[in-house]
Formats: structure tokens, C-alpha cells, sequence
């Protein structure tokens, strides 16, 4: 049997690591974001409590869709890493441009 690894309070990054199932949950919602038709863009919103795996979830979200040849621009911004309004707004938009 293998060693099971388990870091608390951590997000997974891949598929390989998940021991709890989420991947086909993942799977649907990218599955999901690649059926839409639309050239405007859009926003995808996990609500959960802290700890629930949201970040988890998105990771998994994310590898799934790279895997996929027509996967869409993903802009990746995490607004706890900035303080104050300006900073914020500036590293945002400086993100959209660096993927536009």
C-alpha cells in the first residue's frame, strides 16, 4: 500500500492528489465553461466557507481545462495578496493585460 501524504490547510494543485473526489465536480464545471458560445466574457464564483476547497477546486478546474486544446484565457488574480484599493486595481488590470 502506498503512503498517503496529507498536508493540512493546503490547496491540491492536481488530479493526483485529490483523495476526496472533487475531480469529476471539477471535470462538469469545466466541461461547462468550454460548451459556452460567446465572445464576451465571464465570470465562474465558488462560494464555501474557509477551508470548504474552494481554491482546490479551482486548481483542479484549471488543470482540467489546460488539458483541452480549445482551453479559454484564464486570468488567475488572488486579491489577498494586495492592500489598498489602488494596489489592487493596478495589479488587476495590470494581470488582464499581461494575458491579453
Amino acid at each position: 500500500m502506498s503512503e498517503l501524504n496529507i498536508s493540512y490547510d493546503q490547496p491540491i494543485s492536481t488530479k493526483d492528489e485529490d483523495i476526496l473526489g472533487r475531480v469529476d465536480f471539477a471535470k462538469h464545471i469545466s466541461d461547462f465553461i468550454l460548451s459556452i458560445k460567446t465572445n464576451s466574457s465571464f465570470n465562474i464564483g465558488l462560494y464555501g466557507k474557509w477551508g470548504d476547497g474552494k481554491t482546490s477546486i479551482k486548481n483542479l478546474i484549471i488543470e482540467h481545462l489546460e488539458s483541452n486544446d480549445k482551453y479559454p484565457e484564464i486570468i488567475n488574480f488572488n486579491p489577498w495578496y494586495y492592500s489598498g484599493q489602488d494596489s489592487l486595481m493596478h495589479m488587476f488590470f495590470k494581470e488582464i493585460g499581461i494575458v491579453l
